[in-house]
């Protein structure tokens, strides 16, 4: 039989070991997901409008409300209330019962709650009324006064290139975020797979048929393409609800910066799922598994704010420059300085080249210390010593 056919053949066994809690944990995690976002629609009114409430001092333009209502627009509702004294105001001010204070036809006041856009919007409004009254003074027609505030100044905006700068950005955002939850739970996922096949003794027969290094990586492809399913189902879940309900817009993304996420998405997952199933070979039991797992977890964890650094930087650096080619970091890092336009196609090159390579040692070494690890089922090993004792075991 073929090495491929074995390979095969491994896969197989474990999909068919983890159908059922896959299928339990998909139910439970759509199920779940669905109440949440239907209790968050019923409970959140979108079309309920901003309430302001607007304190009026003395001898006000009697248009001015009216004004302001057009300003507000439909989205934000506006509440007049007259107040007797300066002192007044400042008091409903402080307190919060206003948000803004109109003072005669030419004051304003502002308090520590007011708004940007409400104060805005209110100096915009009287700005209206005293420059119709002055218009109104020197003789001016509608149309004059018009065209005094429109001086034909032309803004042209680049909407197209920005909206795609800032979807493709969004992209990474949410598939560095997405690649860090799921590599650090189905890369836990492995290595408790492989510390529970070798608490019961089940590998050391498998091994006589499968090579180590095929062992892994059909472990590491048969539970990934289980919790990528599972990820992909999550996002359907949710894309579909959003869409149904008017919550989602769906951006222009160009598809390069889908195409380079998916990319170092498998590539980080397949490199870190390789380190949790050796991981996992070192342990005797479950317990032994955390602390195994907890310095992985913390590279992990420095790769994940290296992305987070990179998509919130201005420029590059040369930070994260070397990031960018180190195969432990470069898939939460590499996509971010992609879609921000700062990888050259060389760079670019180079961390792939540099992280299939680390991929595939690491697919051996993996293989190496699974066996090494497995073959002393009572006793929790050392990375080293895992190493040795699987030279002996070949050996013999």
């Amino acid at each position: 039989m073929s090495d491929w056919s074995v390979f095969w053949l491994a896969v197989q066994r474990d999909l068919r070991a983890w159908r059922k809690p896959f299928l339990i944990s998909s139910a439970v995690i759509v199920i779940g997901v669905t109440a949440l976002m239907t209790f968050i629609s019923l409970v959140q009114d979108e079309d309920e409008p901003t309430v302001y409430t607007i304190g009026l001092v003395g001898e006000t333009s009697p248009s001015l409300p009216a004004d302001m209502e057009d300003l507000f627009g439909p989205d934000a509702e506006a509440i007049f209330v007259s107040l007797p004294t300066v002192a007044a105001a400042e008091e409903a001010l402080t307190d919060g019962g206003i948000g803004v204070a109109v003072v005669g036809a030419d004051t304003m006041m502002v308090g520590p709650t007011t708004s940007d856009w409400l104060a805005d919007t209110t100096y915009l409004a009287l700005v209206g009324e005293i420059t119709a009254e002055r218009a109104e003074e020197l003789g001016l027609s509608a149309a004059e006064v018009a065209r005094l505030a429109d001086p034909g100044v032309r803004v042209n905006v680049v909407a197209e290139v920005e909206q795609d700068g800032e979807a493709n950005e969004a992209v990474a955002t949410i598939a560095l975020i997405v690649m860090f939850m799921a590599i650090l739970a189905y890369g836990q996922w492995i290595g408790y797979a492989v510390v529970e096949e070798k608490a019961n003794r089940v590998v050391e027969l498998l091994l006589g048929a499968v090579r180590p290094h095929h062992l892994m990586a059909a472990k590491v492809v048969s539970i990934g393409a289980l919790g990528l399913t599972q990820v992909g189902l999550l996002g359907a879940v949710v894309l579909t609800f959003g869409l149904a309900t008017d919550r989602i817009d769906v951006p222009a993304v160009a598809g390069w910066a889908v195409f380079w996420v998916l990319v170092w998405f498998i590539l980080g997952y397949a490199l870190y799922g390789c380190m949790y199933a050796a991981g996992g070979s070192l342990a005797s039991n479950t317990q032994e598994a955390g602390s195994t797992f907890g310095p992985l977890s913390l590279i992990l964890g420095v790769g994940y704010m290296g992305g987070l650094i990179s998509l919130s930087a201005t420029t590059d650096s040369p930070v994260l420059r070397i990031f960018s080619f180190i195969p432990l970091w470069a898939p939460l890092t590499m996509p971010a300085r992609i879609v921000r336009g700062w990888a050259e196609w060389w760079e670019v090159g180079l961390s792939l080249a540099l992280m299939v390579a680390a991929t595939y040692g690491l697919i051996r070494f993996a293989g190496r210390v699974y066996v090494g690890g497995v073959s002393r089922a009572t006793s929790r090993l050392g990375w080293r010593e895992a190493w040795r004792s699987s030279r002996d075991v070949v050996a013999s």
